[in-house]
């Protein structure tokens, strides 16, 4: 298919590349494919494909085919894990759990592990932080297709959801606020993404994260990641120059010997037109901390590009991170234990994404997650040998990968990652204690075109098996039961599918319906949990929406 590179200019708003990482391993015959999203501040690049089908534009993923196989070094031993250690539960098992209650041992099936608990753990989780979407953000109005003069009437508004938090107007109070969300939920500490360098909001944003975790005396901390979408127009000095204004502050994450640990996003300056060479730009960069600033440099690259060899990096890295696959293809697990191993056989840590989604109304085009698929493989893939995690993303409402609490689904994508975040940190696999189900579905089919004025509405990412699994309308029940027990699940009150639920975690997955959805776990011809829907699917809506929405039998309403 022909392709077209688009450039548009924003005012401020959060946007994303969407880019195949594909690396070849010619020695052992694997190809690793991941995908990754930058964020922008003014401008957003995207590949868009001249092909639609019907009225809905269908984006293709660049790729990199035949990537240069990986040098590896004379293997190494990996990082010693933290050996498991009993954890201690957190607030008690009993009592209310509300829409708003934060993530605790009464909203989940198990007891969650102490904050100190999982601290403890070398095991580190982070969640990507944009700050094109602070609290203080015009959400309603980007929600209506009205907003900015009727700006978005062809996607049927820019965003599908907002926050859960309301702003109380002060950035800095709004910022501790989420903090104290991320800290609920066992997350160490945000990703900032650094967009620009001015006087604008997003710097101001960051000053204002820095200054409230320092204010929280939390042990809350914060990863630099200069977007190198954004930030490319600086030479390596200079933005050494940036980072060093900020790179002493004491809510910064450091390693025990002091360094500070910095993240770029698209490390490897992908696709962008007289970019500078990153093997020579990035040891410049680091050495001119060091140098000029007495700022050591922990570097942990987040790459987009496949045609890499990680031998190239190794010199000046102290691990590896991609923004992963938006979608749970069928290589998603081999290629994120291929590249784990390979991080390991350098000595290096690999940062592992974990994601829930990736719909993106405002440019028509969404990957299929598989309802929770997509979180709990990229789970799956973090508890096989992962040293850190990075949550993609905490705020991105714009593509609705977001995984703070929010309007729509609540706690509850931070609910369901709590107990592989437990295993993760603690290498114990948590004990269920509280029969608990969590329903996900979309409110329509996936092929359903919006109702109203909308004239770009959504279509599924081309490029095949590589990219995403097919588009499909189902009902999933994600079960954490105490014993086994029967689900049924039912469209206004009528069993429309059954399975039979081992104990532990098992997953139950039916046909859509539309109506009121709903289920119940039955157990010794007892219902002994339920759940009912927050969202009543349609054959159509006004307004199209192909978010997953998440409804937990322990947070109705």
């Amino acid at each position: 298919m022909t392709k077209k590179l688009k450039l548009q200019t924003r005012k401020l708003r959060n946007k994303k590349i969407a880019l195949v990482f594909v690396v070849g391993f010619a020695a052992i015959g694997v190809t690793m494919v991941l995908f990754a999203s930058a964020a922008t501040e003014k401008s957003f690049i995207e590949l868009e494909s001249n092909t639609v089908s019907g009225n809905a534009t269908i984006v293709s993923d660049s790729s990199a085919a035949g990537g240069k196989a990986i040098q590896f070094n004379e293997p190494v031993l990996p990082p010693t894990p933290t050996p498991p250690t009993t954890p201690t539960p957190t607030t008690p098992s009993t009592g209310a759990c509300t829409a708003t209650t934060p993530t605790s041992s009464v909203c989940l099936p198990f007891d969650m592990p102490t904050t100190a608990a999982l601290r403890a753990s070398n095991k580190k989780v982070f969640a990507h932080y944009m700050t094109a979407w602070p609290l203080s953000d015009r959400f309603d109005c980007y929600l209506t297709p009205q907003c900015e003069g009727n700006r978005y009437v062809a996607s049927g508004g820019y965003l599908r959801d907002k926050p859960l938090l309301k702003s109380s107007g002060s950035q800095k109070a709004d910022i501790k606020s989420e903090i104290n969300q991320a800290m609920a939920a066992g997350i160490d500490g945000f990703i900032v993404n650094i967009s620009s360098y001015t006087t604008d909001d997003h710097w101001k944003l960051l000053l204002d994260t820095l200054s409230g975790v320092n204010e929280s005396s939390s042990g809350f901390k914060i990863v630099l990641m200069p977007d190198m979408v954004t930030m490319n127009k600086h030479s390596a000095t200079e933005l050494a120059g940036i980072i060093a204004q900020v790179a002493n502050d004491p809510a910064l994450y450091r390693l025990s010997d002091g360094s500070v640990v910095i993240s770029p996003f698209s490390s490897d300056f992908n696709s962008q037109a007289n970019a500078p060479n990153p093997l020579t730009y990035w040891p410049l960069f680091i050495s001119t901390l060091k140098n000029n600033y007495n700022v050591k440099v922990a570097f942990v690259p987040t790459w987009v590009s496949g045609n890499l060899t990680y031998q190239n990096w190794a010199s000046f890295s102290y691990g590896y991170s991609s923004f992963g696959s938006h979608s749970p293809i069928p290589s998603y697990l081999s290629a994120a234990k291929t590249v784990t191993d390979t991080s390991h056989n350098q000595g290096k840590i690999w940062m592992q994404p974990v994601s829930v989604q990736d719909y993106r109304a405002r440019s028509g085009s969404y990957y299929e997650a598989g309802n929770t698929e997509l979180l709990r493989t990229s789970w799956q893939a973090a508890n096989n040998g992962a040293d850190w995690i990075q949550y993609v993303t905490w705020n991105d409402y714009g593509e609705n990968s977001n995984m703070a609490p929010s309007n729509a689904s609540s706690w509850n994508a931070l609910d369901i990652s709590a107990y592989y975040l437990a295993k993760f940190k603690t290498g114990i696999e948590p004990t269920i204690k509280r029969d608990t189900m969590y329903l996900t579905h979309r409110k329509q089919p996936y092929s359903a075109k919006g109702s109203g004025p909308m004239t770009s509405n959504a279509g599924l990412r081309s490029g095949g098996a590589g990219v995403t699994i097919p588009a499909r309308d189902t009902i999933e029940v994600l079960s954490f039961l105490t014993a086994p027990a029967r689900v049924d699940v039912k469209a206004n009150g009528v069993i429309i599918g059954s399975c039979n639920a081992k104990a532990g975690v098992d997953v139950c997955t039916v046909a859509l319906k539309t109506g009121k959805i709903s289920a119940e776990a039955v157990r010794n011809s007892a219902v002994i949990s339920t759940v009912v829907s927050s969202h009543t699917v349609a054959s159509s809506l006004y307004t199209q929406d192909l978010r997953y929405e998440i409804t937990s039998s322990r947070r109705q309403n």
